[in-house]
């Protein structure tokens, strides 16, 4: 599975509504008979039942659960029901007794729609045939369908210029004009989520620690003492303020299988004695972050956020799919820590675009930092955190906290590192990653 870029990331988007079905032009030519139109799927079940049932046109339900059958005027429908009973009830059943109906309904052949139909089912095969033969994926056809509902084959283009050129195309394959409609369908892009391998990396995406055994998300991309590479909280590392320089932990996007290696860890500031100010148990640092540097040190600096398509406060689930328009927020500046009450949000691998207000903005926190490890001298005290009341779950641990600008940009404020058991997030600002690391990241 190669990793998929994140400017072609997204869902089946409907750019428009236009459409053409012109039935004042009669088309001249034929279109040339295949010797067996090929079918799949519904397609391919409905083409049988033609084949035995000579006009049949399809079956389909109305929004109210109502089956329609339907059926050219020279057909004999009460051969076909009976043909089609089995295969009907089960689907009316299906329909009607799912979750969320007031009461089940029972099946009754006589409750059926018979529709007038002018063209058989096999002849809009044929014609879906021919028309994919020729203009499939040619002047932007994107999509081609046997619409039961119309009783017309459907084309979909991707933008409103393409629509005169392959109306021409199709009044040349001589399709009677009432028997196909083109429509803007827009472009058609795959679903991407945080937790799809992405290339180039940015922030938000979920990446795997397998010194700890867990998922983590990408804060953001930076240079950093020479090299480029991604922060990240360093309790997603082995152990806090260490770096094995011989076997640095490796970070994989988004699991662990080996081409989706991108990078190891490589700073991480130790923590030292607290001062006796705040206690004289543990040691100390400002900050629960970490920088991983990228295996590839020939790509550029990214300075992007992974956008999900919804904005959702009480937190969205795995997958969390990326906005196929404007698939990243831009970094545009940081500031050193926000003030109570400030709204900042977040994008995390786990539970998405969520926000909140930040509830304080200097609490010192005692935290694990080796959760296989629990012993006292694992102890680190966190100086000066800042909290808010974001949505956030584990697995969401490095994620970018940042002001939203409204205008696609973001200025970043810090690092999602923790949530209480009460369920308020924790999250390392600009000033306390300054303290730990002496400077400030170059993030764009």
């Amino acid at each position: 599975m190669k990793p998929k870029q994140l400017l072609l990331l997204g869902a089946l988007a409907l750019a428009g509504c236009g459409q053409v079905s012109d039935s004042t032009e009669q088309p001249t030519g034929a279109v040339r008979a295949l010797a067996k139109p090929v079918a799949f799927g519904a397609d391919q079940y409905f083409s049988e039942v033609a084949a035995l049932h000579p006009g049949f046109a399809g079956a389909y339900f109305k929004r109210d659960g109502t089956l329609v059958v339907r059926m050219k005027k020279s057909g004999d429908s009460k051969a076909l029901l009976s043909y089609l009973e089995p295969f009907l009830k089960t689907r009316f059943e299906r329909w009607h007794n799912r979750a969320g109906l007031k009461a089940a309904k029972a099946f009754s052949l006589s409750e059926v729609v018979v529709q007038d139909s002018s063209y058989a089912f096999d002849d809009l095969l044929t014609w879906s045939n021919a028309i994919s033969q020729r203009m499939f994926g040619k002047t932007g056809v994107n999509s081609i369908d046997i619409r039961e509902t119309e009783n017309k084959v459907v084309i979909g283009v991707d933008k409103e210029q393409n629509i005169n050129p392959n109306l021409q195309k199709l009044r040349q394959l001589g399709i009677p004009n009432d028997a196909f409609r083109l429509v803007v369908q827009g472009e058609i892009r795959n679903h991407s989520t945080l937790s799809d391998p992405i290339r180039p990396e940015v922030g938000g995406l979920k990446i795997y620690s397998p010194a700890i055994f867990e998922d983590c998300t990408i804060s953001f991309n930076s240079y950093w003492k020479g090299m480029i590479g991604f922060w990240t909280s360093d309790h997603c590392t082995y152990s806090t303020g260490v770096v094995d320089k011989e076997t640095p932990d490796p970070f994989f996007q988004p699991t662990w299988v080996n081409e989706y290696r991108i990078g190891a860890e490589a700073d991480d500031q130790a923590a030292v004695m607290c001062p006796t100010t705040i206690t004289n148990s543990y040691k100390c640092r400002n900050s629960d972050a970490a920088f991983i540097a990228y295996d590839d040190q020939s790509k550029p600096l990214i300075p992007e956020i992974a956008r999900p398509s919804v904005y959702t406060p009480g937190g969205d689930d795995e997958p969390v799919y990326i906005d196929p328009y404007t698939p990243a927020f831009t970094i545009t500046g940081i500031t050193l820590f926000a003030m109570e009450g400030d709204f900042v949000e977040k994008v995390g691998k786990k539970t998405g675009w969520t926000g909140g207000y930040v509830t304080s903005n200097c609490s010192n926190f005692i935290t694990v930092s080796d959760p296989r490890a629990r012993r006292a001298e694992y102890y680190v005290n966190r100086i000066c955190q800042e909290t808010a009341d974001y949505e956030s779950r584990p697995g969401d641990s490095g994620s970018p906290v940042f002001y939203n600008n409204g205008d696609g940009t973001i200025t970043l404020v810090g690092i999602h590192a923790a949530s209480s058991s009460l369920g308020e997030a924790i999250f390392s600002d600009f000033y306390g990653i300054q303290e730990d690391y002496g400077a400030l990241p170059i993030v764009y």
